[in-house]
């Protein structure tokens, strides 16, 4: 067992003090930067992958396109991507942007995509290269329109990160439609909001469509029916630069109504839906239905001990909370930031858990953990095994994405039928397709 003043925290009790100045980000700016295992199964280029019928297109230095590729391969879309490798001569001669366009002219004479996502790396960033004269050229000769996503992760802790422009770049392929009355866009997880979710019934019974998500479609023609929508229902962080932009170019509001799990932030997301919408929403008997449940479940839960890291689709301070109100005991968050919607919670949590300590995700003392830094029950986020003993692992994954009532009490299961966690690290990594 290290010591724990090995690992760099701070103090929830200090927390808006120590991170208020430099506007609630947490990491450490001076310091360099670890990057610890990250969230599998969704990395950037499967996010890219749900525009139907569109090439991925990398351009990239062999060495960056390790983690993409691998990653790629193991999740079977290795078929589906095209790589253009760029060595060091092209790019500080700007040869490379030449053979780009040669490239993409070849790729689509050949396979005639309906689109292509162009994936660049921190050195096109730096260099500031223009890949919009060869973007106009290529979509003025073939008709077919060509988005840049980057994969930057000097950019993660900025206003701009990629998970967060990869959203923008996946909905930039819209085109501004005729609007139909009572028709919302779910964005900003990779997934639709889990079909057992009350969500879908209470529109349902509203008069409301069925809410659309761009993981709905499997042709390039048909996701333009996202176009058509009045509104965009904003439920995860990263897509907010891509409603932002939506309501620039489509003419589509938005209403930030995050994943949460608390019964009153459900019922203040369902009052703010309701506000919004201009309808009535009936979900008095879910809300009853959770407190119940939750009543029913809370004493195996008491006492337990807990841990929080970055790899959930969830909100960390907001969670934390949920679990306090449990009972549990909540040791450790990782986060980078602290969302201008979890703030409320910071004084909440400093009273009711004082010893909460909050390690930043990008911690450099993280890589010099060798061995447990404390042994709890549970461990929420594919990383914490990485740093604690954690009896049970739980994963709030974008393929489940819960959401509403139901979603508290499906994450709530997930704890009480926990399996006992029982691998390595090595074995984890592999069956969640992370890349190290």
């Amino acid at each position: 067992m290290i010591a724990t003043d090995t690992l760099y925290s701070i103090s929830v009790r200090n927390l808006i003090q120590e991170v208020e100045p430099r506007k609630y980000r947490i990491d450490r700016e001076s310091y360099p930067h670890f990057c610890p295992p990250g969230a599998g199964h969704w990395g950037m280029v499967k996010m890219a992958f749900q525009v139907p019928e569109i090439a991925v297109v990398f351009v990239i230095p062999m060495g960056c396109g390790r983690h993409g590729g691998i990653a790629t391969m193991k999740e079977g879309l290795a078929g589906s991507l095209s790589y253009l490798p760029i060595a060091e001569v092209d790019i500080v001669t700007g040869d490379h942007l030449e053979k780009t366009e040669e490239a993409l002219s070849e790729l689509i004479e050949e396979d005639s995509p309906k689109g292509i996502m162009l994936f660049t790396t921190c050195i096109d960033d730096l260099l500031g290269s223009d890949y919009d004269s060869v973007f106009f050229r290529l979509e003025r000769k073939y008709k077919v329109p060509i988005r840049r996503a980057k994969m930057n992760p000097l950019m993660s802790l900025s206003k701009k990160p990629p998970d967060m422009m990869i959203y923008n770049s996946m909905h930039d392929f819209l085109q501004n439609k005729e609007k139909i009355p009572r028709l919302y866009n779910v964005i900003g997880t990779p997934c639709p909001i889990d079909p057992e979710s009350e969500i879908h019934s209470i529109f349902s019974n509203a008069g409301l469509k069925p809410l659309q998500h761009i993981g709905n479609f499997k042709t390039f023609e048909s996701h333009m029916a996202l176009g058509h929508a009045v509104g965009n229902l904003l439920i995860g962080i990263a897509g907010l630069r891509a409603v932002e932009d939506m309501k620039k170019k489509l003419g589509q509001s938005f209403l930030p109504v995050y994943s949460i799990f608390r019964p009153e932030g459900i019922s203040e997301n369902y009052r703010l839906l309701e506000e919004y919408l201009g309808v009535k929403l009936e979900t008095e008997e879910y809300q009853k239905e959770l407190l119940s449940f939750i009543d029913s479940k809370k004493q195996f839960l008491e006492g337990k001990t807990a841990v929080i890291g970055t790899t959930l689709q969830a909100a960390p301070f907001e969670l934390a909370r949920f679990l306090t109100e449990l009972g549990m005991k909540v040791r450790y968050i990782t986060a980078g930031f602290i969302r201008p919607y979890e703030r409320e919670h910071i004084p909440w949590l400093e009273e009711n858990s004082p010893d909460l300590k909050i390690i930043p995700s990008v911690e450099p003392s993280l890589s010099s953990v060798k061995e447990p830094v404390e042994h709890v029950d549970y461990g929420f986020g594919l990383d914490t095994p990485a740093y604690f003993d954690v009896d049970y692992l739980i994963d709030i994954s974008n393929d489940d994405n819960l959401f509403g009532y139901i979603g508290t009490i499906k994450l709530i299961d997930k704890i009480l039928e926990a399996d006992e966690y029982n691998m390595s690290i090595k074995e984890l990594v592999y069956s969640q397709n992370l890349v190290v």
